[in-house]
C-alpha cells in the first residue's frame, strides 16, 4: 500500500497495471473477480464479527485487506488493515464501528472498477 503517511488512493490502477503486466484479459479476469467476490467477502467479514467468532473474523480481515492491497484499493485495504488490527486485540466491538467506512469504501470501489470496466472492456 506504500507509506503509510500517503493519502491513500481509492484505487490505484498503477498497481492493476503492474499486476497485470498489460494484459488485458487478465486484468479484465482479476477486476471482474474483485468486483464479484468483495461484497461476499464484506459480507462474511462482518457476520465473523457479529457472531463474535474471531478467528474466523481475522481470516476474513486478513483475506481482504491481502486482495485489496495486491490489486490497488488502497483505502479498502488500510480500512481492512485497521478492522484486523482490532480484530486482533480482541476488540470486535470497535472492529464493527468500522465495518460502515469499509462497507462504503468497498461499494465506492465496486462502483469505480465497473465504471473502469465499462471504458476497457477487453
Amino acid at each position: 500500500m506504500g507509506n503509510r503517511d500517503q493519502v491513500p488512493l481509492r484505487f490505484n490502477f498503477d498497481r492493476l497495471f503492474e499486476v497485470t503486466s498489460g494484459d488485458k484479459n487478465f486484468e479484465a479476469k482479476l477486476v471482474d473477480e474483485f468486483i464479484h467476490g468483495l461484497p461476499e467477502s464484506v459480507a462474511r467479514l462482518v457476520s465473523a464479527i457479529r457472531n463474535l467468532d474471531g478467528d474466523r473474523a481475522l481470516l476474513e480481515s486478513h483475506a481482504l485487506r491481502g486482495s485489496a492491497a495486491s490489486l490497488g484499493a488502497e483505502r479498502l485495504g488500510q480500512l481492512s488493515d485497521h478492522v484486523h488490527d482490532m480484530i486482533g486485540a480482541g476488540q470486535l466491538d470497535i472492529a464493527m464501528q468500522q465495518m460502515k467506512r469499509l462497507r462504503e469504501e468497498s461499494s465506492a470501489v465496486v462502483e469505480l472498477l465497473r465504471e473502469y470496466r465499462l471504458g476497457h472492456a477487453a
